[in-house]
């Protein structure tokens, strides 16, 4: 007859009976062991399996996998990606793009509430806003005017100065076709 037992970890958060989900989401794991008591227990084989190999699954995981633990972990019935998008998105069916759009939009707006909770809308509102303006062809009469004085100034500073009040809303490409002559140096 051979007695078999193993050692449980029991941390603060275990004794309290968080969630293990929640406890890697808040990424609270201490490996100080003086905060721990160890005791023996007969239902520790599968607790102690699952914390042992966790490392080495999510290390392995694809990438759809890790997004849909992701988002599992913040919501426990958010639908799972079945997928990840391989083809053009202009070659897609419209349910194929329905669903991508569905399942993007939740996420964005999921993590929208934990960032900023009663104020996601606000949030999603000047992300939104700052995607359109970075995608626009043409600058905004704002922008043009900035340009504009740019262009006319014969003092670096000067330019410099001027380019640092848009600069920020661009992306370095985007104001190197903006800005003629303008160089990275």
């Amino acid at each position: 007859m051979v007695i078999h037992s193993e050692v449980v970890l029991q941390t603060t958060a275990h004794k309290a009976r968080l969630e293990d989900h929640l406890i890697q989401t808040l990424g609270r794991w201490s490996s100080d062991y003086s905060e721990c008591d160890f005791t023996l227990s007969s239902q520790s084989t599968q607790t102690f399996s699952q914390t042992t190999t966790s490392d080495w699954e999510e290390e392995n995981m694809a990438p759809r996998e890790i997004f849909n633990a992701a988002m599992e972990m913040l919501l426990r019935n958010f639908p799972a990606l079945n997928s990840q998008l391989q083809l053009p998105w202009t070659s897609l069916s419209k349910s194929s793009s329905s669903y991508y759009t569905k399942i993007i939009t939740e996420a964005i707006q999921l993590i929208a509430q934990y960032v900023a909770p009663g104020q996601e809308n606000n949030l999603l509102t000047d992300v939104c806003k700052k995607w359109i303006s970075l995608k626009e062809d043409k600058p905004d009469t704002m922008t043009e005017a900035m340009i504009a004085s740019y262009q006319q100034q014969n003092n670096r500073l000067s330019q410099i100065q001027i380019l640092s009040l848009f600069a920020n809303k661009h992306t370095k490409e985007r104001l190197m076709e903006l800005v003629p002559g303008l160089s990275i140096f």
